[in-house]
């Protein structure tokens, strides 16, 4: 692809050709899309209990933690107004090599999954906070 100054101007008058107006908005959209790290959450967490970040770090890690073991013993970790962490079993099943086409085997495993409680669910719409 030729650098955008060496392009000729699009003849449709947006200044963008039909491709770049399409990636343009998918790029506008990810923009909007914020994420938070781990170091946000702690950096939150921190600011809104008043510990330090040390402290905070350690809430933050001990909370994953317990989820972590909880899970991998079999429990289900149930937050109320928050959600439910469980490991869910998916069966055995067939699938295709994509390269190939070949019929495979794809093993049986475990996998966590979270289910947003109602109260969480409720405040990602807008309605209480």
């Amino acid at each position: 692809m030729c650098p955008r100054w060496a392009r000729p101007e699009p003849r449709n008058g947006s200044g963008f050709s039909q491709r770049e107006r399409s990636t343009e908005s998918v790029h506008q959209w990810i923009e909007v899309q914020e994420r938070m790290t781990k170091s946000d959450l702690i950096q939150r967490v921190a600011k809104e209990t008043g510990l330090s970040l040390a402290q905070s770090g350690k809430v933050v890690n001990g909370v994953f933690d317990a989820i972590t073991n909880a899970l991998k013993s079999g429990e289900e970790v149930r937050v109320t107004g928050f959600g439910t962490f469980k490991v869910t079993q998916t069966a055995q099943r067939t699938g295709r090599n994509p390269r190939t086409g070949e019929q495979i085997t794809i093993p049986a495993s475990k996998r966590p999954s979270f289910s947003a409680g109602a109260a969480l669910v409720e405040a990602v719409r807008g309605g209480k906070s």
